[in-house]
């Protein structure tokens, strides 16, 4: 590669930062904005009798009520609602109960949204993917996204259709943690390399192009330092703790790497409590505000090490990754499996920035014992599979 050339790529590399960074401070105050001028619903408020009747109603049907049978806020506001039909929903097996994502009214928690766009990847997921993946993802019943962090999606209520959502702090069966990996190999095999990734799919955005990147790459950086600093023994063992330095220096270099391996559409945030289970025992994975473009094994690490205990590691680490290759293979993705087990332990450093977050933030709604329970298992991963000496390896080459 000439001077020139590297020269090229490092202006290229830096003007892409600047537009992000621009854009982040646009998004900023658009989240902040009071209002904006938008003219579709998009706040919990706005989901009313003729709104529901509009989006599900055939034949005429109408609703003879409709009522609130739970609701919470955070990031997102969120609200389920039970449906009773006249006799022609009934007749035309209309849902009996919906689940509404929307606008949350804080403008603290639109920012986040609204910097990383995760209105518009959830509402693009559903408009786009969701009908390609429909065994592993809810339906949708209306989605739309605007600036700002203001969004509207409508969605089947899991529970009322016999699913089983899983919450990050609940002890999930092998027979579970299978099942997501089979959906999670099912949904990367469909996109493998494809070229729609550069067409109609060019939104779903490799790691370092995404939108906001900077700003969440910036709190990594500090959230790394905050636990080196706070951590206990347990949570931060000192084998763990030399690595975390070696991360930190490392990581810039190996997400740039990362975003030239083989590409697929990622869940983003596959963790245990964005899974549910059907009655079949099959799975799949809501909550799709985070999709980008990598490898699979991103998600796959990411979702399993949220998923067992130390102990389940030990145990079956190493199957359930054969088991998401051999998916891969039946599916008619060929991939090596050295090469891959590799792969997959540089991605549980991935995992490890994730579960740090959220352990020093204290938020996100995550269970502080599932949290360290995963930190936990990713340790014992670091130690038991060298992903020190991986990463030093791979350093040498970057």
């Amino acid at each position: 590669m000439s001077a020139h050339t590297i020269n090229h790529l490092e202006n290229t590399d830096a003007y892409h930062e600047d537009a992000l960074n621009s854009l982040i401070a646009a998004d900023v105050a658009l989240a902040h904005a009071p209002a904006l001028a938008i003219d579709g619903p998009h706040f919990l408020t706005d989901v009313n009798e003729a709104f529901v009747e509009s989006i599900l109603s055939t034949g005429g049907a109408k609703l003879s009520s409709m009522a609130t049978a739970d609701e919470h806020s955070g990031m997102t506001s969120r609200q389920k609602w039970t449906l009773n039909w006249d006799a022609a929903g009934q007749s035309a097996g209309l849902p009996k109960a919906i689940f509404v994502k929307s606008t949350p009214t804080e403008p603290a928690h639109r920012e986040m949204l609204s910097v990383l766009h995760m209105q518009e990847l959830e509402a693009r997921f559903y408009n786009t993917i969701q009908p390609e993946i429909a065994d592993i993802a809810p339906r949708s019943f209306y989605s739309e996204f605007y600036a700002g962090g203001r969004f509207l999606i409508v969605l089947e209520d899991l529970e009322s259709s016999a699913s089983k959502p899983y919450w990050i702090r609940d002890k999930a069966s092998i027979e579970h943690v299978k099942a997501v990996t089979i959906s999670l190999a099912k949904l990367h095999a469909k996109f493998w390399q494809s070229p729609r990734l550069e067409s109609d799919l060019r939104w779903v955005r490799p790691r370092t192009c995404r939108y906001g990147w900077p700003w969440l790459n910036g709190l990594n950086k500090s959230v790394r330092a905050a636990f080196a600093e706070t951590a206990s023994e347990i949570l931060l063992p000192e084998t763990s703790r030399s690595m975390l330095q070696d991360w930190s220096l490392g990581a810039d270099a190996v997400f740039k790497y990362m975003d030239t391996l083989p590409s697929t559409v990622l869940h983003g945030d596959s963790h245990l409590g964005n899974t549910f289970s059907y009655s079949d025992g099959s799975a799949g994975l809501f909550d799709w505000q985070v999709v980008f473009s990598g490898h699979g094994l991103r998600d796959f690490a990411y979702f399993l090490l949220s998923a067992i205990d130390e102990d389940d590691r030990k145990l079956h680490e190493k199957s359930i990754f054969n088991l998401y290759i051999d998916t891969l293979r039946d599916l008619g993705v060929a991939i090596k499996t050295d090469e891959a087990w590799n792969l997959y332990c540089l991605f549980v450093l991935d995992h490890w920035d994730a579960n740090i977050t959220a352990f020093v933030h204290g938020s996100y709604n995550h269970d502080t014992a599932a949290l360290e329970r995963g930190l936990v298992a990713t340790n014992g991963s670091i130690v038991e599979n060298d992903i020190a000496g991986r990463l030093s390896s791979l350093m040498k080459k970057l």
